[in-house]
């Protein structure tokens, strides 16, 4: 705890921030409660008030776990690990570096692939890193990041760069309409084979209906007539049977017309070319929250190596935007359908290209 101490506020060098301090730790093989170090972990201890010979107890709920407000807490004594003096200068120096003290335009602005780009070696989330104060702005491993060099090889890129080389390639693979037309292709033909298996289906469905109908109107016939007795136990089990036909097949026709209602969407050349246009005016000249929604709206994942940027999205979303009316807006929320990306072609770039 002491040498952590130390090496925040610099006893041996200069000052080193809850990354650095993480990443030495580790490349020694020092670990904590048999995990490595990470910026949390060393945030927590720089910031434990224990450490300075002051333990509250009581500061959560035992049964929700929910957080008691200070007045309930219970202020215990231990033993003394870092001086007060040490301890207060520690937090001074946290507070110089929190995030929420840089400028507004560095923290406030939506990343644009925030939720999308993925380190493409250990699959952790790309995360915003920032230098000189702000001025600049990159996005890198957040495995990495926490943990130190140690626990994973990817990169550190500039945010803008990043930023462009993806949207550039969407732009020109995705978004030309003639491209887009081409990569809605498959989907839409195999789109229509389904639908005509689901026609053929509702057909037999509503002729075996109409036949359980049937039999249970001659069924009562028979009856109303006197040829069978209405108490026959083969005449109630026969009436039962065929009702429940009538039920099931009624229940998968409207189960089966749901799904040809609102399931694949018609498109055309022309919708084509109005989606193709409409989405890179709001990747290249909206708004930041509009580039980020519709950003999400075509990537399902970004995933960045130093040599090589894999894009993939999909294909049923697209149809499905491609189909709406004039001035609807394309939904928002990407759902897993398939991959627009289907083989190896040109939805992947190197980084330093």
């Amino acid at each position: 705890m002491r040498e952590i101490f130390g090496l925040a506020l610099g006893e041996r060098g200069h000052p080193m921030g809850v990354k650095a301090i993480a990443t030495r730790l580790n490349e020694r093989g020092n670990t904590r409660r048999g995990q490595r170090f990470s910026t949390g972990s060393i945030y927590d201890i720089l910031t434990n008030t224990t450490y300075r010979g002051q333990y509250f107890f009581n500061r959560f709920d035992s049964r929700g776990g929910k957080a008691r407000p200070p007045s309930e807490w219970i202020e215990l004594a231990a033993p003394v690990i870092i001086e007060e003096a040490t301890f207060n200068a520690a937090q001074g120096l946290l507070k110089s570096r929190n995030p929420r003290y840089t400028p507004p335009r560095v923290v406030n602005g939506p990343t644009l692939l925030a939720g999308v780009a993925r380190c493409g070696y250990c699959g952790a989330a790309m995360i915003l890193n920032t230098g000189k104060n702000g001025a600049y702005r990159y996005s890198c491993c957040s495995r990495k990041t926490k943990e130190g060099p140690l626990s994973c090889r990817g990169i550190r890129i500039p945010m803008d760069r990043l930023d462009d080389m993806v949207i550039g390639e969407v732009l020109e693979q995705v978004l030309d309409p003639a491209r887009l037309r081409h990569l809605l292709d498959t989907w839409l033909r195999s789109a229509s084979e389904r639908a005509e298996k689901e026609k053929k289906d509702i057909t037999k469905l509503r002729q075996k209906h109409a036949d359980a109908k049937a039999a249970l109107t001659r069924l009562l016939q028979l009856v109303e007539t006197g040829t069978m007795e209405a108490e026959d136990p083969a005449l109630k089990e026969r009436l039962l049977g065929l009702k429940l036909q009538r039920d099931e097949c009624a229940a998968e026709i409207a189960d089966l017309q749901h799904r040809m209602t609102t399931g694949e969407p018609a498109v055309t050349p022309a919708k084509i070319n109005r989606l193709a246009k409409l989405l890179k005016e709001k990747l290249t000249s909206g708004s930041p929250e509009f580039r980020q929604a519709y950003a999400r709206l075509l990537m399902r994942e970004v995933l960045v190596k130093d040599k090589e940027i894999r894009i993939t999205g999909s294909k049923a979303i697209l149809a499905r935007a491609a189909s709406g009316e004039p001035g609807q807006t394309p939904p928002a929320v990407l759902s897993f359908v398939r991959e627009w990306r289907t083989g190896e072609d040109s939805n992947s770039r190197p980084p330093d290209s």
